[in-house]
């Protein structure tokens, strides 16, 4: 009797069923303002989240600007993503950036950026399974943002746009194609 054929619906069945607790059971996170948590956006209960952070709330407007962009993986699964966080303007081709910023000044305003870096797509080797409870962050540099004296609000945004990412690992889910945006942080530039 040949087994090959009930082997693939098993494997089948096995990812049908951890797709189904990783999207069902999966629920926001809930804790106190103080909480680390509370700084992340997981409206759609995605099983990564994304946080920008500055070193400080205040910075100088002759002074580099660096952040730090970290994806966290929320989920009770390993999750298959790209790692290579590349930083580039919204309006650069999305398969050369997986990061860019939107900028709004404090009466709400859009302030309109000039990020665009030299990127090429991503390759295989910018993917890998990112387990349970674990991070990946860069820090990258957004001095291009060139922000003049004033209060700002900044949101990142992430995407894998890749049309041909490699194909997740046995138990990892994929996370290709989705958005998902950081919350609002306020940046105060002297």
């Amino acid at each position: 009797m040949d087994r090959a054929p009930a082997m693939t619906k098993l494997r089948f069945g096995v990812m049908i069923a951890a797709m189904a607790i990783f999207v069902l059971g999966y629920t926001d996170c809930s804790k106190s303002p103080d909480d680390h948590c509370s700084v992340q956006v997981n409206r759609h209960a995605e099983p990564v989240t994304l946080e920008l952070t500055f070193p400080t709330a205040e910075v100088s407007h002759a002074r580099r600007l660096l952040a730090t962009i970290r994806l966290t993986n929320v989920s009770t699964v390993p999750v298959w993503l790209n790692r290579r966080m590349s930083f580039n303007d919204e309006v650069a081709p999305a398969p050369l950036r997986e990061v860019w910023i939107r900028v709004r000044r404090h009466d709400g305003t859009a302030v309109k950026t000039k990020c665009v870096g030299k990127s090429l797509p991503a390759t295989d080797s910018d993917y890998w399974s990112l387990p349970p409870g674990q991070s990946v962050s860069t820090d990258i540099n957004v001095s291009c943002l060139d922000l003049a004296p004033g209060d700002y609000q900044l949101i990142a945004r992430f995407a894998d746009r890749n049309e041909h990412p490699p194909f997740p690992p046995g138990g990892a889910v994929p996370f290709v194609d989705h958005e998902i945006q950081s919350s609002i942080v306020a940046l105060k530039v002297d």
